[in-house]
């Protein structure tokens, strides 16, 4: 359900931050002046950092995703040679 509200969010924000990004270059087109160029500087800035932080947001879940998967594995390997051991212990009376 997380996951489903942030694409949302996501979504959310390209289309403003593409409408706004519209906007700043139809009125520079129109008339540029030393404001609207700061204005498209600062959202270009806000833009490259938004953009950062999707990226690291995803990074961050693919190590938890791959992290959580190697951990379970262990936890199916482990259990395995546990029963291994205890059909050894009982079939050959190794005393363990």
């Amino acid at each position: 359900m997380i996951d489903r509200i942030t694409n949302l969010k996501d979504i959310e924000y390209y289309n403003n931050i593409g409408l706004l990004s519209e906007l700043v270059l139809e009125a520079i087109k129109k008339q540029d002046t030393p404001k609207l160029q700061q204005m498209a500087k600062a959202l270009s800035e806000i833009t490259f950092y938004v953009n950062e932080l999707h990226t690291n947001r995803w990074a961050h879940n693919k190590i938890v995703s791959e992290c959580t998967a190697s951990k379970d594995r262990a936890i199916v390997r482990a259990r395995r040679v546990e029963d291994e051991l205890n059909k050894l212990s009982k079939s050959k009376n190794y005393g363990l």
